[in-house]
C-alpha cells in the first residue's frame, strides 16, 4: 500500500482512541474507508471521513 491509497479499516490496533486529546468526532471502527496519509515502517496512518467531509 502507498500513499494516497485508499483502504478499508480492517482492525485497530491496542486502545490507540482511549487518551484525553480527542481531534475527530468519534473514534474509527472496523469498516470505517479512509486514505492513506503517511506510511511508516510498519504502520500507516489513515485519515477517515463523512459523508460531509469531516474527519472522524
Amino acid at each position: 500500500m502507498k500513499q494516497f491509497d485508499v483502504v478499508k479499516v480492517t482492525a485497530i490496533r491496542g486502545d490507540r482512541f482511549t487518551g484525553e486529546e480527542v481531534f475527530f468526532k468519534r473514534a474509527p471502527v472496523v469498516g470505517d474507508v479512509g486514505t492513506i496519509l503517511d506510511v511508516y515502517a510498519d504502520d500507516y496512518e489513515v485519515e477517515c471521513s463523512d459523508s460531509d467531509g469531516s474527519t472522524i
